[in-house]
């Protein structure tokens, strides 16, 4: 199947609309678009069938993504009874983590250990046979996505931690954070401090990398700058996938046409993210003016990260923000890297789990901490 399989409208500054629909054929133009003064572009309704430059393994994922996300419930209210937002974990489990982990284990084979680390639960990923020669003194961190509300648990760590710990031949502490609606900020950087300062025990600083997808991207930056206002050196490198340093107000950018409230090419999940969570619900505590819950405000903070790596997808509503953020690390002088899959949707190399690019890119970004991380 080459094309989204459902037809789905949204609307887009200007009032331009974007109809996606089951034909192959190229863009249609069905009128003249123009450009406004201003600088607004109004696109007439047009055909957006797949990228040709992709497998059709992705293409066909793609579709399955489609039709999985479209039939996914949306999660309960903060204020849902915890027996409704048990059946959101063990739904979201089953949607987004089920089929993945069982099938990574299979080709990135791993052990993995739960447990506890500084009295906040980890799940402990360790290559089968144990960490390649070289890297005995290096460990990664992972803190999951799941817009600070979904992925209680270890199916969603596993998901993101078993292809990089079993292709870079490293150990992954995946950390089980408070999340919404049970906790608010900065309940998730105070978890991921604790572990930090465990695995300082035991690890050089310049050893130990950080990342995580999603809101997972957000709490990397947010957990490199809690570090250092705590005092902590900062580790050796962070993934940001899916995301940037967030900021305390979304704005327009040219990929946000991708998550809009009627939801391309799924019901909206970033924006329930952003709104309930980002917005009103685990963020709803957090300062605007705070750069530790907010780096993307502060150059100064920015300035201070370590060696970064950028994860986005040409569909993916971050993927402005993230090559903004990329441009802001070179102009301070932040060692960073991008990697920018084609027809990329949010999380799409977490979730594509069958295609050569979804292969690819966890190879390159085990490569990259491999590079990163000082011996």
């Amino acid at each position: 199947m080459n094309t989204i399989v459902k037809r789905t409208v949204l609307s887009i500054l200007g009032g331009a609309v974007i109809a996606f629909c089951p034909s192959p054929a190229a863009a249609q133009e069905s009128s003249e678009g123009k450009v406004e003064v201003d600088g607004t572009l109004i696109v007439p309704g047009y055909v957006l069938p797949q990228s040709q430059l992709v497998s059709d393994i992705f293409r066909q994922e793609y579709a399955e993504y489609v039709n999985r996300e479209m039939a996914f419930s949306p999660p309960p209210a903060n204020d849902a009874p915890k027996t409704a937002w048990d059946k959101f974990d063990a739904d979201y489990d089953e949607a987004v983590s089920g089929t993945v982990v069982p099938y990574w284990k299979q080709i990135y084979p791993v052990d993995v250990e739960v447990t506890k680390m500084a009295g906040v639960p980890v799940a402990v990923i360790t290559p089968k046979g144990g960490v390649k020669p070289g890297n005995e003194g290096r460990v990664l961190i992972n803190v999951h996505g799941g817009g600070f509300f979904a992925g209680r648990g270890f199916l969603s760590g596993q998901q993101e931690s078993i292809p990089i710990a079993s292709l870079a031949g490293i150990k992954v502490i995946t950390v089980d954070y408070r999340m919404a609606p049970y906790f608010k900020y900065p309940a998730a950087s105070e978890d991921s401090e604790a572990v930090y300062r465990e695995l300082l025990k035991t690890y050089k600083p310049e050893s130990i990398g950080i990342f995580g997808c999603s809101a997972g991207g957000a709490l990397t930056a947010q957990s490199i700058a809690w570090y250092r206002s705590k005092g902590l050196p900062r580790p050796g490198a962070a993934g940001i996938f899916c995301s940037a340093p967030p900021l305390p107000v979304r704005r327009a950018t040219d990929s946000s046409m991708w998550s809009s409230p009627s939801g391309v090419p799924w019901k909206g999940p970033i924006e329930l993210a952003m709104a309930r969570n980002m917005g009103g619900g685990y963020m709803s505590t957090a300062d605007p003016k705070d750069p530790r819950a907010y780096p993307g405000i502060s150059d100064e903070e920015l300035a201070k990260f370590p060696p970064s790596l950028f994860f986005t997808g040409t569909r993916a509503s971050e993927m402005s923000a993230a090559i903004v953020a990329h441009a802001k690390f070179l102009k301070l002088g932040v060692d960073s890297q991008i990697y920018i899959q084609e027809e990329g949707v949010h999380g799409s190399f977490m979730t594509f789990k069958r295609s050569p690019e979804t292969h690819d890119a966890y190879t390159y970004i085990a490569k990259w901490f491999n590079a990163t991380l000082a011996d």
